[in-house]
């Protein structure tokens, strides 16, 4: 400095010039907004279990389904808010963890965030040491202060950190997180194996694509012709599983971030599907009525408004079309202001309410004792009308007729990378 008497002031330029222009960016939070998380919820709920709600209003009765439909989305939505505060609770005592002195020597663990994070988080409760953290979420200004997101635990995880008498290093564990644990991950890997049903019967049905009958030879045909798939070779349902397999593993290497433009397309085309299914039930309940055919009126039979016989069937088709829960962690990790999950599930259940309510009524109303299980098969040969009439299609027919049919078909490749993750963690 003796040398160079200008020196504090060349370095305050030095410094200025590097905040305006900084060698490192900054650390920058990004996520989901609301909208988005919305859309990733809705096609964590809305899935083929849709198409069985008419079906079961018609089984149960309208009133009678109305009725346990919001009292089970009620009891959803509080679950919901439950397991969103355990999470915001586990990543608060997750980050007091963290900075407390006794798990410091666990610091690579942590943050590479193994099955240590669960048991850093138990040794820190044994120990006593008080959480100087809020029981909540960072705020998006706070993560990007930090410059570290808060660690999102899985079902089973939360289950081994706040199931009681589960300490660290236990060999003891609660029968019923056992049980628990074995079914939560049988349902999902068995919704997960039976997507590949759903697309290749429907992509079989309509794109029957290289039609070789059993006069013509496949060895892998089965010996007696199956109606479902008509002329068509067995080998071809094999061919759209193959395709299937290809498209849904390549989708599930994605991040949820990377596969948020596809998601919210097909939050619109879930739209779509109930406008169509709303529009052509109700036009038909006005326009032309399935009774008032005369080859159908005497054996055709109005939706009932209270059914206590079909309540066993209602009862497990909305457990199934609410069935979320073990998608929140995954669901909130993208997601910039966590803290917004209270406003996330009242407004993405209340949605799948509504449109299941509408969808039921109607189309129930409409094709009564006709209704068929699911209800997209009664468009499989739509014709404007209903089913059984006949007259010459025109372009938008064939469009809701294969729209409809096919519905399913796309529905499962947008809802097996977000189940097949939710079970990979």
């Amino acid at each position: 400095r003796g040398k160079h008497p200008d020196f504090h002031v060349k370095m305050n330029q030095a410094l200025n010039y590097q905040e305006n222009t900084p060698l490192v960016k900054k650390f920058e939070y990004k996520g989901f907004n609301l909208l988005v998380a919305w859309s990733f919820t809705i096609n964590y709920i809305i899935g083929a279990g849709i198409l069985a709600i008419p079906y079961a209003f018609w089984e149960a009765g309208i009133i009678l389904s109305i009725s346990l439909l919001t009292f089970y989305s009620l009891l959803m939505i509080l679950t919901l808010l439950w397991v969103s505060q355990i999470c915001a609770e586990s990543a608060a005592v997750f980050r007091a963890a963290k900075g407390s002195h006794n798990t410091i020597q666990h610091q690579s663990q942590i943050e590479a965030e193994d099955a240590n994070g669960a048991r850093t988080v138990l040794e820190f409760l044994d120990s006593g040491t008080p959480c100087n953290e809020e029981m909540d979420f960072l705020t998006p200004a706070e993560v990007e202060d930090r410059e570290q997101p808060d660690r999102l635990f899985t079902l089973n995880e939360l289950l081994y950190i706040w199931t009681p008498g589960v300490r660290a290093g236990s060999t003891t564990i609660k029968p019923f997180k056992i049980a628990y644990e074995i079914a939560i991950m049988v349902m999902m890997f068995l919704s997960t194996f039976s997507y590949v049903t759903v697309w290749s019967n429907a992509m079989t049905e309509k794109f029957p694509i290289f039609k070789w009958d059993h006069q013509h030879g496949c060895p892998n045909a089965p010996s007696d012709k199956d109606s479902y798939f008509h002329d068509t070779c067995w080998w071809i349902y094999r061919f759209w599983a193959v395709i299937f397999s290809s498209v849904v593993t390549t989708l599930t290497m994605l991040d949820f971030t990377e596969m948020m433009a596809f998601q919210v397309f097909m939050t619109a085309m879930r739209f779509l599907l109930f406008i169509m299914l709303i529009l052509t039930s109700a036009w038909g309940i006005h326009a032309d009525p399935i009774q008032g055919h005369s080859q159908l009126a005497d054996t055709w039979k109005p939706a009932p408004m209270f059914k206590p016989g079909g309540f066993s069937s209602l009862v497990s088709t909305s457990f199934f079309a609410q069935l979320v829960v073990f998608g929140v962690p995954d669901i909130l990790h993208p997601v910039r202001n966590k803290r917004s999950a209270t406003k996330l599930w009242p407004l993405a259940i209340g949605a799948t309410t509504g449109i299941y309510v509408i969808v039921g009524t109607i189309a129930a109303i409409y094709w009564g004792n006709y209704i068929q299980n699911p209800i997209n098969l009664a468009y499989a040969n739509w014709v404007g009308r209903n089913s059984s009439a006949a007259c010459n299609k025109n372009a938008p027919i064939y469009f809701v007729e294969y729209f409809v049919t096919l519905f399913p078909a796309f529905d499962v490749v947008s809802i097996f990378p977000l189940l097949a993750t939710s079970l990979a963690n």
